[in-house]
């Protein structure tokens, strides 16, 4: 329902205030609203670039009612001018960091702050694992003809 208001005020702008109103009203009583359906009240909103908006966005994310994975408030904030893209950029990967070891710890795989990010190519366990199973058994059929030739 939320993004085919949103498309409505896209492709008819004379509804654009009225769609914006729409969405506000319903996250005035964020509360009562699941929090992935505030995320995509926020998220529409921010697309529709309702500055008017921000006050009851800024007040449902300081409640921890948005859905994190639908939008973040430094992305609304970012969308609608207030901050830069360098401050946009340092605070998702802030975010991104915590919520690593936030996972980490939740699947009891030891220290969250353990958690040193994989770097270059080829860096899967599995991957090195086949691999090396693979050499191994090139290895193992190239000794195999060698010996069968021997015996002819």
């Amino acid at each position: 329902m939320v993004e085919a208001l949103e498309q409505i005020a896209t492709n008819y702008p004379q509804t654009r205030e009225k769609v914006i109103d729409v969405l506000l009203e319903r996250l005035h009583t964020p509360d009562k609203n699941h929090a992935s359906l505030n995320g995509f009240l926020i998220a529409s909103l921010t697309d529709l670039k309702a500055e008017k908006a921000l006050p009851a966005i800024e007040e449902a994310f300081k409640q921890g009612l948005v859905d994190a994975m639908i939008i973040r408030w430094h992305t609304v904030q970012y969308e609608l001018g207030q901050i830069t893209i360098e401050e946009h950029d340092q605070t998702e990967k802030e975010f991104r960091v915590v919520q690593r070891s936030k996972f980490i710890a939740e699947q009891g795989r030891g220290d969250a702050y353990d958690y040193v990010p994989l770097r270059g190519r080829n860096v899967s366990t599995t991957t090195n694992k086949t691999k090396e199973k693979a050499k191994a058994k090139r290895k193992m059929a190239k000794a195999s003809q060698k010996k069968n030739r021997k015996r002819k």
